[in-house]
């Protein structure tokens, strides 16, 4: 259903607009299944009659609002995800987990409050293979130079049910092919092994690679920019923080510094954090993320032009900071 926070329909409602439209009997529930996204909710119903009609048409009209009943769907929920987190993203990563270019929106539907970061991830059909892998995938972190990824897969925890997925820096990805298994990871939280550093264990939610995606107003100027203080040493002490990882995109930030030169720049971002920030403010924070870039760059020894990377010396390059220095 398309949210609307002033009217939006009680569960009695929706049960009795089901059963005027659909002739229908009176569904077994209808509850909203989060306070925080409550225009979504679930209705069971034990006639198979009643769900045939239903699929006949699965859009219908409550309170000048449009809704779309999702038939046979599952519901999956994810709290405190990045603030840079979009639609766009979360259903690129369902995409590629199931190894689909592309899901029609009638099977899957991803509602993401921007407030409290959290989602809800609807799928049905072809989508419903996603919602049982999504949840065997673990990260275990961090992974250090002691530890060996062949000794960590031979933890009896694994009972040899565990295949890597990927590595990202200090992060391993794994994935369970038992969901018993998977549940008792979760819940010990921790992985031991002998006489090295201890690893947790977590559910892994997020599919995108850092290094793919540019600096722009979705993964950093309209929510996670703003949220810090125009100075690079916060981030010196992360380097494993994303902003030294995005790629680079000098128009964006063009637009975004000429942007902020009005009082508009401020008005236009839906984002609680910067309702005070002036636009010398937006400014200083442009120019901290212009040098935060090139520290990334330095370390990673290489930029990118027109979408090809320039892999540049290293030894060279600190040569020509001291030289302009």
């Amino acid at each position: 259903m398309k949210k609307n926070d002033i009217n939006l329909p009680k569960p009695d409602e929706i049960v009795n607009r089901c059963i005027k439209i659909y002739n229908v009997e009176d569904p077994r529930s209808c509850d909203q299944t989060n306070v925080q996204l409550p225009n979504i909710y679930r209705v069971v119903s034990t006639s198979f009659d009643d769900v045939h009609v239903v699929m006949s048409n699965q859009d219908f009209l409550i309170n000048r609002l449009v809704a779309h009943v999702y038939i046979d769907a599952d519901c999956s929920y994810f709290e405190d995800l990045p603030k840079s987190t979009t639609k766009e993203q979360l259903k690129e990563a369902v995409c590629n987990s199931i190894r689909m270019k592309n899901i029609s929106s009638l099977s899957l539907h991803i509602e993401l409050n921007k407030q409290t970061n959290n989602t809800y991830i609807i799928a049905t059909d072809q989508a419903r293979i996603w919602a049982t892998k999504i949840f065997l995938y673990l990260v275990l972190h961090p992974i250090l130079d002691i530890h060996n990824n062949d000794d960590i897969l031979k933890e009896t925890i694994f009972d040899g049910k565990a295949t890597i997925i990927d590595q990202r820096r200090k992060n391993l990805v794994l994935e369970i092919s038992n969901k018993k298994i998977y549940d008792f990871c979760l819940a010990v939280g921790v992985l031991s092994i002998k006489d090295k550093a201890r690893l947790k264990m977590e559910m892994y939610t997020s599919f995108i690679n850092q290094e793919d995606c540019c600096i722009d107003a979705g993964t950093w100027y309209q929510y996670e920019m703003i949220r810090y203080k125009p100075d690079i040493m916060q981030f010196i002490v992360d380097l494993d923080h994303p902003i030294f990882h995005y790629k680079w995109n000098s128009e964006i930030w063009l637009e975004q510094f000429q942007n902020a030169k009005s009082q508009n720049r401020i008005t236009n971002i839906n984002s609680k954090y910067h309702s005070s920030l002036s636009s010398d403010q937006i400014r200083h924070l442009l120019q901290m993320t212009f040098m935060l870039n090139t520290i990334g760059v330095i370390r990673k020894k290489s930029y990118f032009i027109n979408n090809q990377q320039i892999i540049f010396n290293r030894s060279g390059f600190l040569y020509f900071l001291q030289q302009s220095s």
